[in-house]
């Protein structure tokens, strides 16, 4: 047993064959009913949502200009290829 609503598709393009795919999905739309018990959904709480203000915020330094040092790279090894010193 499959889904109850490809279910009464299936059979609703039984009923009706030749026409196009989305026709029958319009008319199994119109003879489609839940069951009583099956997926009850719970009603959710919205969420207010906080507004805020955006605050500038302030330098320590104000107005200078903080210096970034640059990361040096790691010394790489020679390859193999290149340490072999030739005779």
């Amino acid at each position: 047993m499959g889904n109850p609503w490809i279910n009464h598709v299936m059979a609703t393009k039984r009923k009706h064959r030749g026409k196009s795919f989305k026709d029958i999905l319009k008319m199994a739309k119109k003879t489609y009913k839940k069951s009583p018990t099956a997926h009850k959904k719970k009603a959710h709480k919205k969420k207010a949502h906080k507004k805020t203000a955006h605050k500038k915020t302030a330098h320590k330094s104000k107005g200078i200009k903080r210096k970034t040092h640059k990361r040096k790279s790691p010394k790489r090894k020679p390859s193999k290829s290149r340490r072999r010193t030739r005779k």
